[in-house]
């Protein structure tokens, strides 16, 4: 059984290689810059350059969590590199990722559901097209799957469950919203064990997630004088999820009669002062934070969304995402996900997505990590419709779906619907 598995293994990463490595061959250098890219090449500048962790290389910055730009350092600091480099490190990571995925279900559900999940990662458009970009989805997703597969637990279970934190906290300094999944993984110990099991589990968990985290604080508070346990950005971000920017969702602006937030020196008070004022917004106004929560679910899973991962791809509609979310509908009827059994870590998870979703907002960016979690619902989809009486009629409007909302997106019909309930 040990050797099926490390042949899987093996051919999984195999595929997975192969695919990153055509769009690596075929990228004309679109993919690498993009949205906060600059940001992190600037501070693993100014690391390479000695200046500390800035982004001008003089003032200290906290705007972004750590981890991406010390491993954008570490990778440009090699002989000869450059961001063609990062793409090649980061096309291993995402490889290995798919053999994480496969571990995974495996262990969650079983070897059959972990072959399927593992070989659709490897083969999945987006998730290779991400591992191309000099951003944090490829190197979140690993630390999010690896710590999650941990989580499941095993025979050494101290040492299990504090590597599971490890990992998680590793996870957290590359995205913050590492935190909130963290919540929803104790919440499951709590939901699957016993009190004192999942009081065990718990400790060492977060025990596990605050060493990691520690020196961070540590160097927030000594530069800033501040409690800041994320990043400073995280204050602009929450803003601009109830203050929505003209451009839409995800983009940040500050509103005029917020020009209070110009008066503010440093990024930590600037950050404080949009945290407080949206606090307060959301507080005085529950209505209108309420009715945003069906856009911002829409633009979760919005799925015009390819030439964002693909510039060059012919279409907008991102028919990978397509096939998978509808795939996963059908895979969620499987009880092992709702049960109390180790399959449920999995809603846990994407339910983590969904809170990400209703306190800040959904998107692409916001989604891709969780991607992983979508293709394992997904496999369990595709082995229940291999059981259906009426498989092929099945598969056929799986098909016959995709190709009317790719139809209708190209006449821009459904996006314009989309763009309607736009708050």
């Amino acid at each position: 059984m040990k050797d099926n598995a490390v042949y899987a293994g093996v051919i999984i990463f195999a595929v997975a290689f192969a695919v990153r490595l055509v769009l690596f061959l075929c990228d004309d250098g679109s993919l690498p810059q993009q949205g906060d890219t600059p940001q992190y090449l600037a501070i693993a500048q100014s690391l390479r350059q000695g200046n500390g962790y800035s982004l001008d290389g003089s003032e200290p910055t906290a705007s972004r969590m750590p981890l991406y730009p010390l491993f954008l350092s570490g990778v440009l600091s090699l002989p000869g590199s450059s961001v063609r480099t990062v793409q090649i490190v980061q096309i291993l990571i995402d490889s290995a990722t798919c053999i994480l995925i496969f571990l995974l279900a495996q262990t969650a559900l079983d070897r059959r559901t972990g072959i399927v999940s593992g070989m659709i990662a490897a083969i999945y458009v987006p998730l290779a097209a991400r591992s191309l970009t000099v951003m944090t989805e490829t190197l979140f997703a690993f630390f999010l799957a690896a710590s999650v597969l941990l989580a499941l637990g095993g025979r050494s279970r101290n040492k299990i469950y504090v590597a599971a934190g490890l990992l998680m906290g590793f996870g957290s300094l590359v995205r913050p919203n590492g935190l909130i999944v963290s919540f929803f993984i104790v919440l499951w110990f709590w939901y699957r064990c016993e009190w004192r099991k999942a009081l065990h589990r718990s400790v060492f968990f977060m025990l596990g997630i605050t060493v990691v985290l520690a020196p961070w604080v540590v160097r927030n508070a000594v530069v800033f004088h501040r409690f800041i346990p994320t990043c400073t950005i995280s204050g602009i971000t929450l803003y601009n999820s109830y203050f929505i920017p003209e451009k839409g969702l995800s983009f940040n602006e500050i509103k005029p009669e917020h020009s209070e937030y110009y008066s503010y020196e440093n990024e930590a008070d600037r950050s404080g002062y949009l945290t407080r004022l949206t606090a307060s917004h959301i507080i005085n106004n529950p209505l209108q934070a309420l009715k945003l929560i069906p856009p911002k679910l829409a633009f979760l899973v919005y799925p015009y969304d390819m030439r964002w991962f693909l510039p060059g791809f012919p279409f907008r509609y991102n028919i990978f995402w397509g096939v998978i979310a509808m795939l996963a509908l059908i895979g969620v009827s499987d009880k092992r996900f709702r049960c109390g059994d180790k399959g449920s870590i999995i809603l846990w998870v994407l339910s983590s997505l969904i809170a990400t979703t209703v306190i800040f907002y959904g998107s692409s960016r916001m989604r891709a990590p969780f991607d992983l979690f979508v293709i394992v619902t997904a496999a369990t989809g595709v082995l229940l419709i291999g059981q259906y009486r009426h498989r092929w009629f099945v598969t056929a409007g799986i098909v016959v779906v995709n190709s009317m909302l790719l139809l209708l997106g190209e006449s821009s019909f459904v996006i314009n619907l989309i763009r309607s309930f736009s708050p």
